[in-house]
């Protein structure tokens, strides 16, 4: 099962290839995890740095929440804050002079 990192760096660690020991994998927000151990994804999910994918990769990576009930993450696109805001009545002139983090304010 995938993750997409939502907080703005996730530290995995994962078994190294090479020898019997482990690394660390840095993801930044919007990036997708491919595979949390036990541990880590009770950790991660508990406290909101990681969101399970469930199948929608491309809506996660785009910035999308992958439910249209939802708003996007805070790490997501302009775009997609933009899109949200529309979607929640605002025009498009409105939106264009807005930041992602006014429209996180308004709209989130």
């Amino acid at each position: 099962m995938s993750y997409v990192a939502i907080s703005a760096l996730v530290l995995v660690k994962v078994r190294d290839e090479v020898g019997d020991g482990f690394r660390i994998d840095y993801h930044y927000a919007g990036s997708v995890i491919p595979h949390l151990d036990a541990e880590q994804r009770e950790r991660l999910l508990g406290e909101g740095h990681v969101r399970d994918l469930g199948g929608s990769v491309t809506a996660e990576v785009e910035g999308g929440s992958g439910d249209p009930g939802q708003p996007p993450p805070k790490a997501g696109s302009l775009p997609a804050w933009q899109e949200w805001a529309k979607s929640k009545g605002a025009s498009g002139e409105d939106i264009e002079k807005l930041t992602k983090a006014d429209l996180i304010e308004l709209y989130g």
